[in-house]
């Protein structure tokens, strides 16, 4: 009796060679328009795309932008108390239409945070970029904070500032949502 192992090994080998080849080159990923006719356009960037004004431990940037907003130990946190950042590089000029974002803290209470868009770099310097909203009042850990703008506002980089609250700062999710591109 012979077996032949070929038609399993065959599909084994070409899955890992697409796997491989897809590392080496991610090309930006196909959204997928949500019911409130956008998509989300932070998600899936590379992992430069993402900083922060402070890092605690494995808590990086990447983190609040990935999606994930179940698991424990799937967030950004900055390690100190405001004022701190956390912003996406979106690769390039989108028009931005809402955001959701779900609170990282401990203990809750009273927190101001701003949402700011530029077309370069925001980071530390506030000068080109402007302030599109503030959340403020008291907030809990895994709340929720949605901002739906009127029409779209055209940005490459969108930062969130915590100006005030009496934890570290800290994001579970940070999601941000674009116009479908024609």
């Amino acid at each position: 009796m012979t077996i032949t192992l070929t038609p399993l090994v065959a599909p084994i080998v070409l899955s890992f060679v697409l796997l491989a080849s897809s590392t080496v080159h991610t090309p930006r990923p196909i959204h997928q328009v949500t019911p409130f006719g956008d998509v989300l356009v932070s998600e899936r960037l590379d992992p430069r795309a993402y900083t922060g004004s402070g890092t605690y431990r494995m808590f990086v940037p990447p983190l609040a932008f990935d999606g994930e907003e179940v698991e424990a130990y799937q967030y950004w946190n900055a390690g100190d108390l405001a004022p701190q950042w956390v912003e996406v590089d979106l690769g390039r000029t989108e028009g931005v239409t809402r955001l959701r974002l779900v609170v990282a803290m401990l203990p809750d209470g009273d927190a101001t945070h701003e949402v700011w868009v530029s077309n370069q770099p925001i980071q530390e310097d506030l000068s080109a970029a402007t302030k599109l909203h503030i959340f403020q009042g008291p907030m809990t850990d895994r709340q929720v904070l949605e901002l739906k703008l009127e029409s779209p506002w055209a940005a490459r980089y969108v930062q969130v500032r915590t100006i005030a609250s009496p934890s570290w700062v800290a994001w579970m999710e940070v999601q941000v949502f674009a116009a479908p591109a024609l």
